[in-house]
């Protein structure tokens, strides 16, 4: 896709972001985003090298909408186009791959799992307990280091009540979420969107696949009764 294009629109969005300048260039809008439909299939085509199962996602299942469910004061409408790819398309609080382009013409590009409930991150906090070697091998992978470096989230100040201070896992204990982050400029993707985007989720599947499973392994949280 023309992604000068697309950032032009999202700039001028950014300045005029109200609903007589969007249906004035609602044109514009859906041409970009045609194209960039046709970007997101490329990508889920090229998950059958790393990630199989999503290969059964459609584009508009994964793409976020540009109205802003809660319009506030700097406009109805995102100024970013963007996708986030789970098992089930795009979702709150799920492991999956995610990527966007923002009107400061950047491109950010990550993965993991982020703002889980208190729950999965109990559960995933069980599990490096018990198993850390599993985490430590994806955190210590070439690929994953070379594009992301480390995890990207924010830290607890103390680690979880239910592990002693001087855990040996205390670090990863005190993470909050479960994701890697990549920001650059969109003049690094060379005209290969899906390509670059692919490139990065690649390196970042062994952590999602891991937290995916996480997820899935997870026992059924039954809900609080009020009585």
């Amino acid at each position: 896709m023309d992604i000068e294009a697309l950032v032009a629109f999202l700039f001028e969005l950014r300045m005029n972001n109200h609903k007589a300048w969007f249906d004035a260039n609602r044109p514009r809008y859906e041409v970009l985003r045609a194209a960039f439909y046709g970007e997101l299939q490329q990508i889920i085509d090229r998950f059958a090298r790393f990630d199989a199962p999503l290969t059964t996602l459609k584009p508009k299942d994964c793409a976020f909408r540009i109205n802003k469910r809660f319009p506030d004061k700097e406009g109805s409408y995102k100024t970013q186009f963007s996708a986030h790819f789970t098992h089930t398309g795009r979702g709150p609080s799920m492991p999956g791959y995610y990527f966007e382009i923002t009107a400061q013409g950047l491109i950010n590009v990550g993965g993991g799992w982020y703002q889980p409930t208190p729950e999965h991150l109990a559960w995933i906090h069980q599990d490096i307990a018990a198993h850390s070697e599993k985490i430590e091998r994806i955190l210590d992978q070439p690929d994953l280091r070379r594009v992301y470096g480390v995890l990207s989230d924010q830290k607890a100040k103390k680690v979880p009540k239910d592990f002693p201070a001087d855990h040996p896992q205390a670090e990863l204990l005190r993470q909050k979420g479960y994701t890697v982050w990549l920001e650059a400029d969109v003049s690094r993707i060379g005209g290969d969107l899906s390509g670059y985007v692919s490139e990065r989720f690649q390196a970042a599947a062994p952590l999602i696949q891991y937290l995916r499973t996480m997820e899935l392994e997870m026992p059924p949280v039954e809900p609080q009764r009020l009585d």
